[in-house]
């Protein structure tokens, strides 16, 4: 097995949260995921989708090849990219 992951970025947070529910589960200890992304996404905490403008700004930045994936945790926005 490889020790980063390629990944799409859907399919990596995805990963992390499948990761998760499993810890969270009691079938693994712990768990590490080291992945890389093969296409670009902005992603950002689901609550900003709340913010006025969220759907106009998911529009033109998917139209200019940065769609927005939303995560369940918080944090801000972060650009992921394979570069």
């Amino acid at each position: 097995m490889a020790l980063i992951r390629q990944l799409t970025v859907e399919a990596g947070l995805k990963a992390e949260q499948d990761l998760l529910a499993s810890v969270c589960a009691g079938n693994e200890e712990a768990g590490l995921l080291l992945w890389q992304p093969t296409d670009r996404a902005l992603v950002m905490p689901r609550r900003l989708s709340r913010s006025a403008g969220f759907d106009e700004a998911s529009v033109e930045l998917a139209a200019s090849g940065w769609p927005i994936l939303l995560r369940e945790t918080g944090g801000e926005p972060v650009p992921q990219s394979p570069s």
